[in-house]
């Protein structure tokens, strides 16, 4: 039996208007729809509204909020540009040149014949000073400074497309335990680098 699709229409006693969509072996009306939307919409607003109370410490709940607004900084004018915007892309430039070189070093001293463990290790140190800077520091840092440091030496220095692209070339080399490897250290290892930043930033 073929499935069918349509959609039909008509009108209450109430003059209020009933329609019926047809996909498939499903026949969905405008009373189910109503109750579906309903639900949804409902079920938004107990979670809104049952929401527990965090359970870390106000040191924690701060520097996790100032971290926040360092890790994701906005520029508020919305000039095309600006002498403001000028001085945020001259930090963004100047730690990207500092952080390309810093890996640059790395990769040339760190032998990766056997193993890509020097993005390995670009990685997991930036992801590590990262959280740790951030969640220390950022009620310190002015806005140029993060941009300078977050923006440019750690967005050059960290790579994420290396890494992708050395699992791939170790895949189709059926090197397949280096390749998952990769991923368990550059995934896994570095996101538990980001979280010792974050705890040894709150045992200072």
């Amino acid at each position: 039996m073929k499935p069918s699709r349509g959609f039909d229409s008509g009108s209450n006693p109430d003059g209020s208007t009933n329609f019926t969509i047809q996909y498939g072996f499903f026949n969905f009306n405008s009373s189910v729809i109503e109750f579906l939307l309903k639900f949804s919409i409902r079920s938004v607003t107990i979670t809104e509204q049952y929401r527990p109370d965090s359970y870390r410490s106000n040191r924690a709940e701060v520097s996790d909020d100032l971290a926040r607004q360092r890790l994701y900084p906005r520029i508020k004018s919305t000039a095309p540009m600006n002498w403001d915007m000028a001085t945020v892309i001259a930090c963004v430039a100047a730690g990207g040149a500092i952080g390309a070189i810093l890996r640059y070093l790395v990769g040339h001293y760190i032998c990766t014949s056997a193993f890509p463990w020097s993005t390995f290790l670009v990685n997991i140190i930036g992801c590590t000073l990262l959280t740790f800077i951030a969640f220390s520091f950022s009620d310190q840092l002015s806005k140029n400074t993060v941009f300078f440091l977050f923006t440019g030496v750690f967005g050059a220095f960290t790579t994420m497309s290396t890494f992708t692209s050395e699992t791939v070339y170790l895949f189709y080399e059926n090197e397949m335990m280096k390749a998952a490897w990769n991923v368990a250290l550059n995934g896994g290892g570095c996101l538990l680098g980001a979280f010792a930043g974050r705890f040894f930033a709150l045992m200072v």
